[in-house]
């Protein structure tokens, strides 16, 4: 893939899920740098969405593994989840298959407030560019 178009997925990456935050402020921030390790579509199961495994792992409630249930270090982009729909899950399973295919690292901006972690943007190299 030609640096082209990466830096074109890493601009969008930033527009690709628009939502208006509702939670509380304390429960919603930044992980650090991650490396997608798989990419799961769900679309057609009770997940109804993308479940992205990233290395080092993102951290839940009180430092605990997000979506134990799936794989320590999972995160998920479900459809009605903080405001996704079909076409913001279909744009991360794309952006986390380019970051899993091309070892480029990802930032996201998630919930951590439950236990599932659930996505509302992807970054891929970093918000401003520190995962290069």
């Amino acid at each position: 893939m030609n640096s082209f178009k990466l830096h074109f997925l890493a601009r969008v990456s930033f527009l690709f899920i628009t939502v208006i935050c509702s939670i509380q402020a304390q429960a919603i921030g930044w992980s650090l740098c991650q490396t997608v390790t798989g990419v799961t579509d769900s679309r057609s199961s009770s997940v109804n969405g993308v479940i992205i495994s990233t290395y080092p792992g993102v951290t839940g409630p009180g430092g605990a593994p997000c979506n134990a249930w799936m794989g320590s270090g999972t995160l998920r982009v479900g459809i009605g989840l903080q405001g996704q729909n079909a076409d913001t899950v279909k744009a991360a399973l794309t952006l986390a298959t380019t970051a899993y295919l091309t070892g480029k690292k990802v930032m996201f901006y998630y919930d951590n407030s439950g236990g599932t972690c659930d996505v509302m943007y992807m970054s891929l190299g970093g918000y401003v560019g520190q995962c290069n």
